[in-house]
């Protein structure tokens, strides 16, 4: 099988996206020959690489021989309009806001050509039904879930050193304390801004045993430091700023509870909960919001709690009960490890796209 694997959203650029395009492409090629037009660097330079695209991607297919065409996000769609010419088959994978963008325009234009894919990869339940309300037929949609890679777990863990390592990162000591954990990028339907404001002082209403660490980097940076701020907050919670993943591999096998307090914006959706996969291959309970992707990534297999989006109490009661648990028992972990591993893992996610392919070209 030969591919041309278009993607916009590729390393060394960090983010879910990019994880996902890493992933499948270093896994096609090994099963396939795989020709990429990929671009890592910032999307504020898409107005460059797009015309860019279009040249390499003619180029790829007037010089080789290409039995498929895959285009890793639906923003980029378009770009069916110049090699539709050659008449090869084209699948498309979907993730949420590149179909559900809130802009007049960008719904003209975008769905039109997601229509015109053989084949719709849609990485969650919930970006399936999006596809549908754009007129998507169902014929044409398949649901792939997105995978994790094996790299967070420490098998063995000293957590008290761990713990000496963290506190070097945020200056403050972790004797007797619970930590509670988020990681991601600093937007509003992260919620983070939320979750400190409404849900941390319910917590501390009953305990002040505990430190919320935050670990990520974006446009709501200043709006969570005012938060913390405004509702003197500083000695609960630790925003640290974008980390390594060695760090973030410490801060999984260190903390007590994962949470992802995501909230209902507009046009701006969670397409799939990986960060929180992430967190519960390391035995880290996990605690979510029950919106969008995220009931996929954590609804089949129960591997965390589900709550209503922006309810406080809620959220405040069952972090509660978690943290008075003195220790997750080592077969609870086991068995969600064995469960992730067994159906989140790049492999066996990379053989259903492959699947997806073979079927598209030998119809």
């Amino acid at each position: 099988m030969r591919i041309l694997y278009i993607s916009r959203k590729h390393p060394p650029s960090v983010g879910g996206m990019e994880k996902v395009s890493y992933e499948i492409y270093s896994r096609l090629s090994k099963m396939a020959k795989v020709s990429p037009v990929i671009w890592g660097g910032s999307t504020k330079w898409l107005f460059v690489v797009i015309p860019f695209f279009v040249l390499k991607s003619i180029y790829i297919l007037l010089t080789k021989k290409i039995d498929i065409i895959y285009i890793a996000d639906g923003s980029i769609s378009p770009l069916m309009f110049f090699l539709m010419i050659f008449k090869k088959p084209t699948i498309i994978t979907i993730h949420a806001l590149d179909i559900t963008y809130n802009n007049w325009f960008y719904q003209l234009i975008i769905p039109r050509y997601v229509r015109k894919a053989n084949k719709v990869i849609c990485v969650s339940s919930y970006t399936r039904d999006e596809c549908r309300k754009r007129g998507v037929s169902n014929d044409n949609i398949i649901v792939i879930k997105n995978g994790i890679s094996d790299d967070y777990f420490i098998k063995n863990k000293n957590i008290d050193e761990l713990r000496n390592e963290i506190e070097k990162i945020i200056d403050v000591s972790l004797k007797n304390k619970k930590i509670m954990l988020s990681t991601g990028r600093l937007i509003e339907r992260k919620g983070f801004h939320w979750f400190i404001k409404e849900v941390i002082p319910e917590i501390s209403k009953t305990r002040k045993d505990f430190i919320y660490i935050i670990a990520g980097s974006g446009k709501f940076e200043n709006k969570i430091k005012t938060t913390i701020v405004d509702n003197n907050l500083e000695r609960l919670v630790y925003p640290t700023g974008q980390v390594s993943s060695d760090t973030l591999k410490k801060l999984y096998n260190c903390a007590d509870v994962f949470i992802m307090p995501n909230i209902k914006v507009e046009g701006d959706a969670e397409g799939f909960g990986l960060v929180a996969l992430e967190a519960a291959s390391c035995g880290l309970p996990v605690v979510a919001s029950d919106l969008e992707g995220i009931k996929d990534a954590l609804e089949d297999y129960k591997l965390g709690y589900l709550i209503a989006p922006s309810d406080k109490i809620k959220y405040a009661n069952i972090i509660g009960y978690l943290l008075e648990k003195d220790e997750i028992l080592n077969s609870d972990i086991e068995k969600s490890r064995n469960v992730i591993l067994e159906n989140y893992n790049w492999n066996t996610i990379a053989t259903k796209y492959f699947k997806e392919f073979d079927k598209i070209i030998i119809s």
